[in-house]
């Protein structure tokens, strides 16, 4: 039942209750606190109170499960104040939320887009954390707030910890978090912003480098795109070995026109392909039938004759075609 509860499936909560009663089985107060769930999945504070009257009827006392269960329920609706009175409630009654309670409170508030314009809530209740005592397992939030689609808010949770500000000049500083950003598919705009907030922040100056090498072992090109303009227009240099993951993707599908956008793009990025990835990343997965023709393309690409004739006549050299090899130069 606490299972329905928090599922907010009402009408199945209120069925397991009725066959609870059916069979004589003693209502508990987990099974109230399910129940306080249910409704306040609903934004049913009618019922919520009506059920609290309840167990004050049959005078069934209020521990930290039903305090934690009208936290969460405040947190899922959004409503600030009324989890303060229900915290400052609780401990009155000398009744005081786990750490995995308050956390909780956290996720549902933020899953349920509460967290604030300024994330002033998720301030809140971090604050209402500390005051308890009690520590939460923010790294983990964080993690699982990435998996439900509020990264930003992830990222205002993780910012302040202190772990990430020990060692900032590493590569790998918050790059687990950079990590299931990708792997989830987060937009790429969103990626790009994350990335010049950690570098801001002084957490990780190869936050864009970091990010574009999940991107390109998840094999989300058009990530690795995005992140290379990004990395272009903050002025960072652009490896030639970034693109060949990019390359060699179009190569084994055997899209050569989609190969050639890519050297395009590279163009349009201020860089070049070098003889070396021309030689062993380009030009072997193009036709080669017709020398002549396969030097057109790569000029259309907009690269030079004597760029593109070098390293063509090489493949064609190693490819033992001697004899149409010099239609290269014709």
């Amino acid at each position: 039942m606490m299972a329905l509860g928090q599922r907010g499936h009402l009408e199945g909560a209120l069925q397991v209750l009725t066959m609870m009663k059916e069979h004589g089985v003693a209502v508990r107060e987990a099974t109230f606190a399910a129940l306080i769930l249910a409704y306040g999945a609903e934004n049913d504070w009618e019922d919520v109170e009506g059920v609290l009257d309840t167990m004050r009827s049959v005078q069934v006392s209020q521990s930290e499960v039903t305090f934690g269960a009208l936290a969460i329920v405040c947190g899922t609706q959004g409503q600030v104040l009324r989890l303060r009175q229900v915290v400052t409630q609780a401990w009155q009654r000398g009744v005081a939320l786990s750490s995995t309670q308050l956390e909780a409170v956290l996720f549902a508030l933020i899953r349920n887009g509460h967290a604030g314009d300024s994330y002033e809530n998720i301030d809140f209740v971090l604050q209402l954390i500390e005051e308890s005592g009690m520590k939460a397992d923010i790294s983990r939030l964080a993690l699982r707030l990435i998996h439900c689609g509020r990264v930003k808010e992830a990222v205002h949770l993780v910012l302040p910890l202190p772990f990430l500000r020990t060692n900032n000049h590493l590569y790998s500083n918050a790059a687990i978090y950079l990590r299931e950003i990708v792997h989830t598919r987060t937009a790429p705009g969103v990626v790009v912003d994350v990335c010049h907030h950690l570098q801001e922040e002084g957490i990780n100056q190869f936050a864009l480098q970091v990010a574009l090498e999940h991107a390109l072992r998840e094999r989300w090109e058009e990530l690795a795109w995005v992140l290379l303009r990004a990395m272009k227009d903050a002025g960072l240099p652009l490896r030639e070995h970034y693109f060949w993951p990019l390359l060699h993707l179009k190569a084994i599908a055997q899209e050569p026109a989609q190969l050639l956008e890519c050297v395009q793009l590279m163009l349009q990025l201020g860089e070049a392909p070098s003889l070396v990835t021309l030689r062993d990343h380009i030009i072997p997965s193009l036709s080669l039938s017709q020398p002549h023709l396969a030097l057109q393309m790569l000029q259309n690409t907009g690269l030079s004759a004597t760029a593109a004739a070098t390293p063509l006549l090489m493949v064609l050299v190693k490819k033992q075609h001697d004899g149409t090899g010099h239609q290269v130069w014709s």
